[in-house]
């Protein structure tokens, strides 16, 4: 393989030295900020005399709800990838999956109603555990009680994660035919041992089928998106390893690429435990395999957006970006303009902007809930004024490497202006008549950046989370 310095262009060599220099500084717990406040600040809800009613909290829209997003976690996996923290029951007995699609219909069904019917729904996301745990039959019938129970935009994504170990040509044609637009392919790495390590064993081959068989009904349409997840830090990687893995993604060609970084916390995902941690790559490692990543993906096509994804310059995801349009949530990054995503199934989150609420994370007691015809929350974080300014600011660090200075007056954010002139002299950022601007440095260290507005996790204190880097 060629040297990787013949092709390194978006980072500098010195760039590279200067991030290396930082890393140990900047390897601390810090939340992804998929939402703000966290998860972690949620709170109990104790008692039917707490049960929320959605109404009511569409209502605190003041009527400027006109699109929302729909999220259904399908929790089900039929073998323990070891390095997963998603939430996931193993199992090998289908039977669960019909009696838990029975009561996902069912919360659908109860909920739906308080949505003004005049919302439109924009985006819908099948998430996991394992989507395609359920057969052919039983999304058609998903997709049916969405349709029959939400307003539904004629343009909706359809976007579901697929494990290529449960699909083949022939479920491809049949998801098409449901209605998915989008697939989210969960590959982590082409290296054969960096698989075992992790209990994900497929194939280069196996890929390819799947994506000649989207790309062949591609042909009669246009709006077809593959995306393709992707980890760092996973054992046994090391810069030419991972080096192989992108060269095989490129040659697929996927619109999108989401890459990871691997967090490995044993204490809270037991089955990490399986995973030695001398099999890992250091810090500084990871580091020098993302930056690699950066430097490859660019020369071939691949434009970066925010924290982690690499889409085509002319994806929605870098217009959105471009157009400052560009949003975050639990899926990501997203280009939707919805305030609002509903989550369905146990687990879920939803965001009513003014409000978040998680679904119980237990199938018996989820089951209970909707027997009684009940909500199945169980946590709720209402934000109050200051959350939503502190939200604005770190997702519009994490979307657009950049903030104007007019959101962040000095005299509400006295600490926060001392740590960004910290930030400033090591390199991170640059500080402007106008705005703050995130150096191609800082991207690295963008978590790090945007946790200095984080009222609930200090830079110096904070638990629970994995590292930056």
């Amino acid at each position: 393989m060629e040297n990787v310095d013949n092709w390194q262009t978006k980072i500098s060599v010195q760039q590279k030295q200067k991030i290396m220099s930082l890393v140990e500084t900047f390897n601390k717990p810090c939340p992804r900020y998929t939402s703000y406040p966290t998860a972690k600040q949620f709170i109990p809800l104790e008692g039917s005399e707490e049960q929320i009613e959605e109404s009511e909290l569409y209502a605190e829209l003041d009527g400027n709800l006109k699109t929302v997003s729909l999220y259904l976690h399908i929790p089900f996996c039929q073998q323990l990838c070891y390095y997963c923290g998603c939430h996931k029951f193993i199992t090998q007995n289908k039977e669960k999956g019909q009696t838990y699609l029975n009561y996902l219909i069912k919360e659908i069904e109860q909920r739906a109603p308080s949505l003004p019917a005049e919302v439109q729904v924009t985006d819908i996301h099948l998430g996991g555990g394992t989507p395609t745990f359920l057969s052919d039959e039983q999304l058609q019938s998903l997709a049916n009680a969405l349709k029959a129970n939400f307003n539904i935009s004629d343009k909706c994504e359809w976007a579901i994660e697929l494990d290529p170990r449960t699909v083949d040509s022939t479920r491809i044609n049949n998801i098409i035919d449901i209605g998915f637009n989008r697939f989210s392919l969960g590959i982590q790495d082409f290296n054969d041992k960096t698989q075992i390590a992790i209990n994900r064993q497929q194939s280069y081959q196996s890929i390819e089928s799947l994506i000649l068989a989207i790309r062949q009904r591609q042909a009669a349409t246009t709006n077809f998106s593959i995306n393709f997840d992707l980890v760092y830090g996973l054992p046994h990687q090391n810069q030419q390893t991972f080096m192989q893995t992108l060269e095989n993604v490129v040659s697929l060609n996927p619109d999108r690429i989401a890459m990871f970084n691997y967090a490995h916390m044993p204490s809270m995902f037991p089955s990490q435990a399986k995973i030695k941690q001398a099999d890992l790559p250091n810090a500084q490692l990871k580091v020098a395999i993302l930056i690699d990543a950066i430097n490859y993906l660019e020369m071939n096509g691949y434009r970066q957006v925010g924290l982690d994804h690499f889409v085509k310059a002319d994806d929605n995801l870098y217009l959105a970006q471009q157009n400052e349009t560009l949003i975050r949530n639990f899926q990501g990054y997203a280009d939707s303009d919805t305030q609002v995503m509903l989550g369905f199934g146990v687990s879920a989150i939803s965001d009513y902007s003014v409000a978040m609420l998680q679904n119980d994370k237990h199938l018996k007691s989820y089951y209970q809930a909707i027997d009684q015809k009940q909500t199945a929350f169980v946590k709720a974080l209402f934000r109050s004024n200051d959350d939503k300014q502190r939200e604005s600011l770190i997702h519009h660090l994490l979307c657009h490497l950049t903030l104007p200075i007019q959101q962040i007056p000095l005299s509400d954010y006295v600490e926060e202006w001392v740590q960004l002139k910290v930030f400033e002299r090591q390199g991170l950022v640059k500080i402007e008549a106008d705005k703050i601007q995130v150096s191609q440095i800082g991207q690295i260290f963008i978590r790090n950046i945007a946790q200095v507005f984080d009222s609930y996790n200090k830079l110096s204190h904070v638990k629970g989370f994995s590292n930056a880097i």
